[in-house]
């Protein structure tokens, strides 16, 4: 979530500038691997759409992907709410 993110960014930037770097390319790298889940709204969804061209000749239709962009991005806000939920309630509890 964003507290604990914003917590680990603010003790490497007192650790030092190498250790901020550090920690800048974890998330980064964090970050790439969370965007090629197959998981549609995400490149990785979109990667699977791309398969199934390639193995069936013919797209995936329009209307299936907007289907399955609404049940993604859905599945994507609720995972932000419920890691922010827990950070926020970490916080209330100090």
């Amino acid at each position: 979530g964003v507290a604990k993110l914003s917590e680990h960014t603010g003790e490497a930037f007192k650790a030092g500038f190498y250790e901020l770097m550090m920690a800048l390319a974890v998330f980064s790298y964090m970050i790439a691997i969370v965007n090629l889940l197959p998981i549609p709204g995400l490149d990785g969804g979109y990667l699977v759409f791309l398969t199934w061209e390639g193995l069936t000749g013919t797209p995936v239709s329009q209307r299936i992907q907007s289907i399955t962009l609404i049940f993604g991005l859905a599945l994507l806000w609720g995972i932000m709410v419920f890691a922010n939920i827990g950070d926020f309630l970490l916080i209330f509890e100090k």
